[in-house]
């Protein structure tokens, strides 16, 4: 994203508005990406990241045997670059929760 030409494209704002219309259906991978653009560029929203914490599983033996597996299968795409932006927007931004941030670190170390 270049950042020197912000005011041409808005920067993350347009992405803002698909996770705000597409609810819970952002792919992991996009919310690590959304956070950490939203940081960088010192936008604070917190009801977007109470949106993005949606759905996180830390404890994967949980789901074993039941219906809500099928949210796990879009982690196949989140790699460790992801998960350290996601970590750094927690760490810069100051929000969301103990169990977000755990979700995100669990991808950075594994």
């Amino acid at each position: 994203m270049p950042y020197d030409m912000l005011y041409l494209n808005q920067g993350i704002h347009p992405y803002l508005d698909k996770v705000r219309t597409q609810g819970k259906n952002v792919p992991m991978n996009k919310r690590a990406f959304v956070l950490y653009h939203m940081a960088k560029q010192n936008v604070f929203d917190p009801e977007i990241v109470q949106q993005m914490e949606a759905n996180l599983v830390v404890d994967k033996s949980e789901l074993k045997g039941t219906q809500s597996t099928g949210i796990l299968l879009e982690e196949s795409h989140i790699t460790a670059r992801y998960a350290f932006g996601a970590v750094i927007s927690y760490w810069k931004m100051n929000w969301g929760t103990a169990f977000g941030l755990k979700y995100w670190e669990d991808f950075m170390v594994s």
